[in-house]
């Protein structure tokens, strides 16, 4: 029982060292990436409902 416990909690550490990382990927994505696809969607779209 308790090595099985102990065996989560380093596994629960782990998920949340992943989930941080993912949230920090996340956060650069939407910082640097999404705004200048957005532009370029908005662009676009906006180009074939125009054009």
């Amino acid at each position: 029982m308790q090595a099985s416990v102990s065996v989560t909690t380093r596994d629960i550490r782990q998920l949340n060292n992943y989930i941080l990382q993912a949230n920090q990927i996340t956060k650069d994505l939407l910082l640097w990436r999404v705004p200048e696809n957005l532009k370029t969607l908005m662009r676009v779209k906006i180009n074939f409902l125009v054009g």
